[in-house]
């Protein structure tokens, strides 16, 4: 018992202590929030979002072989069409990037398209918009491809005479004979406001939980320690009260973090209690190798140096500032926390706690192998060197 108040009167000390230096604060929610705004801006939304075009459609043919193609393009989905403008308007829109790329369909296309004769679909493009215009491409193909199956159809249909225009008509009503069926899914890509602050509050959590754990190093330095080592308490509990100090201070810079950036800036943490899980696992899991590192090193600065290389290498391989996709990187980065609590809210958009069951054991996995590590050197009297 004598231990246990000894611990929550040590935790009590260094909280406040942190808390009235606002140097958890600073770390822990605003330098996360700051550095996120900045890179939002810089890098743009590289999670994909929702996709969205405007295109426009110029017949200056006004035959039924131009008249669905209108239509063609409103199937699909994002894609706004204006078919208001002239040839002229249409392509000086699409240089100043009011339009993404147009479509203008010549005279003579339905008289060609019926006759049998070649004739073209043009698509004007923005050479800064080379993905849109790409797009506009792929479906003035699928375009051109039902007229030539329409037309051959009838062909066959009809050899030798004119086509009935009841029989093109019948043609083009046909559905084709195969059809791309999407299957909605569940979502498990964090957009990019929440990758980078989930990311970057990670990133920062090292340093975070550095103010607990290597207060062992500042006791000895201040030379508080052989009072507290002097004092009737088990020695155990001065490690483990400054142990929890770096949880809580995880704890609460994430959570604080997640609620901001939740309210002010639209990320999506997902389900709270997924979240909140991810939370208390990854928090863990960096207090673990800060104590390795502490239980290592010898002096404060020491600490401080290689707990920030640590963190920052870490940071790297672990996606904190933009997702890994290279396969040597990719296989690296699984050695990371950083990797396993951002996959872990992919997963968790997808569903509940069950989802992210996976990415929780991963943690745990890290903070016992590491942590177990790092506490047998603190137990054993590291700290006092």
């Amino acid at each position: 018992m004598r231990s246990l108040r000894a611990v929550l009167t040590i935790l009590g000390k260094d909280l406040r202590l942190r808390l009235r230096d606002r140097s958890a604060f600073v770390l822990g929610v605003g330098a996360p929030l700051v550095l996120g705004l900045i890179l939002s801006q810089v890098v743009g939304d590289f999670g994909g979002g929702e996709f969205h075009a405007t295109f426009a459609v110029v017949d200056r043919d006004g035959g039924e072989a131009a008249a669905g193609f209108p239509d063609v393009v409103r199937q699909v989905p994002g894609v706004t069409v204006r078919d208001n403008l002239t040839e002229a308007e249409a392509r000086s829109a699409v240089d100043h990037g009011d339009l993404q790329a147009a479509f203008v369909i010549p005279e003579g296309f339905t008289d060609a398209v019926q006759a049998g004769r070649s004739t073209e679909l043009v698509v004007v493009g923005n050479v800064d918009e080379g993905l849109m215009t790409q797009v506009a491409t792929s479906i003035a193909d699928r375009y051109a491809g039902t007229v030539d199956a329409v037309r051959l159809s009838v062909a066959i249909a009809s050899p030798g005479g004119p086509p009935d225009p009841q029989l093109i008509a019948a043609a083009q009503a046909q559905p084709p004979p195969i059809q791309l069926v999407p299957l909605p899914a569940a979502d498990r890509q964090l957009d990019s406001t929440t990758y980078l602050m989930a990311g970057l509050g990670v990133l920062f959590l090292f340093f975070l939980v550095q103010f607990g754990v290597i207060g062992l190093l500042e006791e000895q330095r201040g030379g508080t320690m052989a009072r507290l080592l002097a004092a009737p308490i088990h020695p155990v509990a001065i490690p483990v009260a400054k142990a929890l100090t770096s949880v809580v201070l995880g704890i609460m810079g994430l959570t604080v973090l997640a609620v901001v950036s939740s309210l002010f800036l639209g990320a999506d943490w997902g389900d709270p209690l997924a979240a909140a899980v991810l939370i208390v696992a990854v928090v863990l899991a960096s207090v673990s190798i800060v104590t390795l590192v502490v239980g290592i090193a010898r002096t404060t600065e020491q600490a401080n140096m290689v707990g920030s290389i640590i963190a920052l290498v870490m940071g790297l391989l672990g996606g904190s500032f933009f997702p890994i996709n290279r396969g040597f990187l990719t296989r690296l980065a699984v050695l990371t926390p950083h990797h396993w609590f951002l996959r872990g809210l992919g997963d968790g958009q997808a569903g509940g706690v069950g989802d992210v069951l996976g990415s929780v054991a991963a943690l745990l996995g890290f903070a016992v192998v590491v942590g177990s590590a790092g506490a047998v050197l603190l137990v054993r009297g590291a700290w006092r060197r």
